[in-house]
């Protein structure tokens, strides 16, 4: 939850909201599942520099392109805070970008 969550919102949130996130994950989850999950999201994610997404079609980058190329998806908008920790604010322009989106903020 650290890794997802910015500071200030996780103080906003309280001690007694952040415990029942922590148990709700513990309790539906296993340690392999956990693991999985962020390797899936956060191995390479969006890393011009390795090349991995073009192999991974599993890949952010790859499904984004799927996407816009399906043309499944109208509109939507890609939300992300300047102190997030699961995607910076490039990463999110970045996802946009590849899914054909404006980047202008909203």
């Amino acid at each position: 939850i650290l890794q997802t969550y910015s500071e200030i919102f996780l103080a906003k949130s309280g001690p007694n909201r952040v415990q029942t996130w922590v148990d709700g994950v513990c309790r539906y989850n296993t340690e392999e599942g956990l693991r999985a999950l962020l390797m899936q999201t956060h191995g390479h994610f969006m890393d011009e520099s390795d090349g991995e997404d073009s192999l991974d079609p599993w890949s952010p980058a790859a499904m984004a392109t799927r996407i816009r190329e399906s043309q499944s998806i109208e509109q939507c908008k890609i939300v992300v805070g300047s102190d997030d920790k699961m995607s910076s604010p490039e990463q999110a322009h970045r996802l946009a970008s590849l899914l054909g989106l404006s980047t202008g903020p909203n």
